[in-house]
């Protein structure tokens, strides 16, 4: 058995209906927009001594210049008005170690053991043709035999840095604003359908 239905609908909801439709993208974009802007709030958190918990446990991250914390960015609109981004990047040496490494990168993933080497021109006592080669590229290096002299000061032979574990301090930035961006659309959802009495 079956029945026939005739279902009337009003045209006013219709045209709210078709108005709303209108608004998805821009509704879109804001909530991106707003989802970054929150991620970026709880990184700065973290690396300006907030404790957080990440796949690798509890951390503290000491906050030290403030420039980690100051550098954490959200970038809206990033290639497509509906893709972010949060940005981050603070620059530091290892004492003993000419290379710059983004350190905010070594905080989140780690890193393997800093072992320097020295091309054979250094080896044999060659200094006024050494070089010291560590991960990330080579270093022009003068004078001296106890250490080398070089453009940001005096290095040893072999400064061998230990390995570091990642703490995924933004991981877990973005996975703790989670619940919060939720809230948030959510909200920004609601007032919109009530706005278009839908």
């Amino acid at each position: 058995m079956a029945y026939k239905l005739n279902i009337d609908i009003k045209s006013g909801p219709v045209q709210r209906l078709g108005q709303f439709s209108g608004v998805v993208p821009q509704l879109a974009q804001q909530i991106v927009a707003d989802s970054a802007e929150t991620i970026a709030r709880y990184g700065k958190e973290y690396l300006s001594g907030v404790p957080f918990t990440s796949k690798t446990g509890t951390h503290t991250i000491q906050k030290r210049t403030g420039r980690g914390a100051a550098s954490v960015t959200a970038q809206h609109p990033y290639g497509s008005p509906f893709r972010s981004r949060v940005f981050a990047s603070a620059h530091s040496r290892y004492a003993g170690n000419p290379e710059e490494v983004n350190y905010l990168a070594v905080l989140e993933y780690g890193r393997g053991e800093i072992r320097p080497k020295y091309t054979p021109s250094a080896a044999r006592g060659d200094f006024a043709r050494a070089r010291l080669t560590i991960p990330g590229g080579p270093h022009s290096l003068v004078n001296g035999q106890n250490g080398f002299r070089g453009i940001s000061g005096r290095y040893s032979f072999a400064k061998t840095i230990p390995p570091m574990g990642g703490k995924f301090w933004m991981e877990a930035a973005a996975q703790a604003a989670g619940p919060e961006i939720e809230a948030q659309a959510n909200s920004l959802i609601d007032e919109t359908l009530k706005r278009y009495g839908l």
